[in-house]
């Protein structure tokens, strides 16, 4: 299951965090195994933005969506969920994320900051996509089987997508002259789950 939505105090602070992330991409260690060249993360220097004043009025809005997300999920009710990294991403031309999960994450989360038709969308795999490939199909056309090997969701600026931290995924590449840029976040939460059920009785 996926969870969509909008922010709504983007407008106001979308070019102050692009500056604020600028020195960061042009600084070293800006690369990531997920990552393609021709994008940045400020990953590596800086994971925690969400702590920053600048980002407060998002993470507000997102600590809401994120409890709706979780009750979406059918999560544990009992288990607080908290932001735990966050970090923004600028994708130049023929830049592209590539294929990985943000596993133990419970969820993960995407912020557009700005994106265009064009800079490229995001894509979700089958989890079973190894067992599809594994069949005898007949692979000359396109066929229910194909379309869902992969889903591809169309994103634009404003938009918000979580998703659970073990389903992969990546993203086209950027088609145009602009960057693409986006913040990334991971989900952890606090609390006690009840693992009773799963231990062996001797």
């Amino acid at each position: 299951k996926i969870y969509r939505n909008r922010v709504t105090s983007l407008a106001n602070i979308e070019q102050q965090i692009i500056d604020f992330c600028e020195p960061m991409w042009r600084g070293e260690n800006t690369s990531h195994p997920d990552l393609s060249p021709n994008m940045f993360t400020t990953f590596n220097q800086n994971n925690m933005l969400h702590r920053y004043e600048l980002f407060a009025p998002l993470v507000e809005e997102l600590n809401s969506m994120i409890a709706e997300c979780w009750k979406e999920f059918q999560l544990y009710r009992n288990l607080t969920p908290v932001i735990n990294e966050m970090w923004v991403n600028e994708t130049k031309k023929d830049g592209a994320i590539i294929s990985h999960n943000h596993a133990p994450y419970p969820i993960a989360g995407v912020v557009y900051l700005r994106n265009t038709p064009g800079m490229g969308n995001l894509v979700f795999e089958n989890p079973i996509n190894l067992l599809h490939s594994m069949q005898l199909y007949d692979w000359s056309g396109t066929t229910e089987i194909t379309k869902n090997i992969e889903q591809e969701i169309s994103v634009t600026t404003g938009d918000v997508v979580m998703f659970p931290g073990w389903l992969r995924h990546k993203t086209h590449a950027n088609l145009l002259n602009e960057s693409r840029y986006a913040m990334s976040f991971n989900v952890a939460c606090t609390g006690e789950y009840p693992i009773e059920g799963y231990k062996k009785k001797i």
